[in-house]
């Protein structure tokens, strides 16, 4: 049997290459996720609770140029410091989370980032550990899952932050 040529011999000018991202799910390393249905939570794997020692608080913080998202180790304030306020961490069994009914927070976050959201949305971004022990997400390493979460999961790049590349000719 002969192949056709337009199999054998494909246009390279509409070949796109894909990411490993698109195919992160390693489980052993930090990761977080946006949780767009209901009323919104942020995530964390139990590795980001690891790396930052198993705290009871944390603080968010982002970096709205850069595109990156940090989560550090803190602890509780007290009334009369003038620091800004940590989130209790609370645990569940699949790791953590530090909010809920954080729609509004998710909702700029989509804005900032141009990612189409629906209420069927997570997002899940991997994380890296610093010499510092902070863990950094690079949102542009984003990937949005849509669908319910009995595993009928859709998987696909969020807005900019595309699992797939075009190939220079």
């Amino acid at each position: 049997m002969v192949c056709p040529k337009s199999l054998t011999e494909p246009d390279t000018g509409n070949l796109e290459v894909v990411r490993r991202e698109a195919f992160a799910r390693d489980e052993s390393g930090p990761a977080m996720v946006f949780d767009y249905s209901r009323k919104g939570s942020v995530t964390f794997n139990k590795a980001c609770l690891d790396v930052l020692g198993d705290p009871e608080y944390v603080l968010l913080l982002i970096n709205t140029e850069k595109k990156m998202f940090v989560l550090q180790r803190w602890r509780k304030i007290r009334r009369r410091e003038r620091l800004p306020r940590g989130y209790k961490v609370e645990r569940n069994e699949k790791g953590a989370y530090v909010q809920e009914e954080c729609l509004l927070f998710l909702t700029k976050m989509a804005g900032l980032m141009d990612w189409e959201t629906g209420l069927d949305s997570r997002i899940r971004i991997c994380g890296k550990r610093t010499d510092s022990n902070l863990v950094v997400f690079d949102l542009a390493e984003a990937v949005m899952y849509t669908g319910g979460t009995d595993g009928n999961e859709a998987e696909e790049p969020a807005g900019e932050c595309s699992a797939v590349e075009t190939a220079a000719s």
